[in-house]
């Protein structure tokens, strides 16, 4: 299997309310004034040279290995999953999530299936994951398996549901995304710690919006406590910038440098896949951080999760581009997943809309069917 599974190291960005692009066209300094106080405010001598001069990408700001160390709070929808055998520990981190509801989380499928990945799918056992939110150190897990509440709770995995069409075939990875219901609801923080990404499900021109996102290149964050250049894993939540990068570009820069190895070339699927590059130097996928998710433009539009990293060395080099699964054009199928799963569990629905509930019920089939 050429496309090896890695994962986004981490980025760094404070997670604010949704800003319009009317703020941008207003005159800001974007992505300058995308960065708080103290994130523009860090020394020089701490500051990495940048990769790319790319002018989506802020200028030097902290750099901890291939990211940025995160803030507690700052992604409070950042969820880790664990997967343990004999007894819980830090290194059992395998993969990252995105809270939607206090009872679903959104991640990559090559993240949840064991073998195969291609209908009908053989599903991870979920009473083997465990799910962390409302943390940034992974130290604090074995601790936080018995928390109820507060920050850094663990709850264990009670379902898996997987897109139909995820597969890996012919060397294409498409529909990487599938959902995680908890045992039990996580319960909300006063602390600001833990928080349901926005994530409605009424988007109907979200795919175009994204499509015009990567011809304009996007600045884009994407986080996750995956593995480092060197092979070490951090306990501490980490955060990359990146910018987006035309579906023409990375098809062919993927063609490219995978065609040579054995197994390849990968073939990147505009209609499922996205790519980027980090700002930085050194900012690659690594193992651990699949599943994360990528927020892109002013608003921080969540639009993918971390896939993939084309051929075999994607990991510290900074030159191949990361692959992300494409969520945008799927909202229906997550939202009626989740409200399929939910009628008994109404702690556990948060921004479905009524009118979304009925539009839903029309368009689904019709619109997973058109987008491959």
């Amino acid at each position: 299997m050429s496309v090896t599974p890695f994962i986004l190291l981490a980025l760094i960005y404070k997670i604010c309310e949704v800003q319009s692009h009317e703020y941008y066209k207003a005159g800001f300094d974007y992505p300058y004034e995308f960065l708080d106080d103290e994130e523009r405010s860090f020394r020089e001598e701490f500051g990495r040279e940048k990769r790319s001069n790319h002018p989506n990408c802020p200028g030097e700001i902290l750099r901890i290995n291939n990211g940025s160390a995160a803030r507690e709070n700052q992604f409070p929808f950042v969820v880790a999953l664990m997967r343990w055998e004999t007894y819980p520990k830090i290194t059992d981190q395998f993969c990252v999530g995105t809270l939607l509801t206090l009872s679903f989380v959104l991640s990559a499928c090559h993240c949840l299936v064991e073998g195969e990945i291609k209908y009908p799918h053989t599903v991870v056992e979920p009473p083997s994951i465990d799910i962390l939110a409302g943390a940034v150190d992974l130290l604090s897990y074995t601790q936080d398996r018995k928390k109820v509440e507060g920050c850094g709770q663990v709850r264990e995995a009670w379902d898996i549901f997987i897109h139909p069409k995820c597969s890996y075939q012919n060397n294409e990875l498409v529909k990487d995304f599938g959902l995680i219901k908890t045992k039990t609801p996580f319960i909300s923080t006063p602390q600001g710690c833990m928080k349901p990404k926005h994530f409605p499900a009424d988007q109907p021109d979200h795919r175009e919006v994204v499509n015009n996102m990567t011809e304009n290149e996007e600045f884009c964050v994407t986080m996750g406590w995956g593995l480092d250049a060197e092979g070490f894993a951090s306990s501490w939540l980490k955060t990359m910038s990146m910018t987006l990068k035309p579906a023409k570009w990375c098809k062919e820069k993927i063609l490219d440098v995978t065609k040579d190895q054995v197994g390849g070339p990968d073939i990147f699927q505009s209609d499922a896949n996205i790519c980027a590059l980090g700002c930085e130097e050194g900012e690659t996928i690594c193992m651990g951080d699949s599943g994360g998710p990528l927020l892109c433009g002013p608003s921080r539009e969540f639009v993918g999760v971390a896939s993939f990293g084309p051929g075999n060395a994607s990991c510290g080099n900074d030159t191949i581009p990361f692959v992300f699964g494409r969520i945008d054009g799927h909202e229906y199928w997550i939202w009626a997943k989740i409200h399929n799963e939910s009628k008994h569990d109404s702690a556990s629905i948060l921004n479905f809309h009524a009118r979304s509930m009925v539009i839903m019920a029309m368009v689904l089939v019709i619109k997973d069917t058109l987008i491959l």
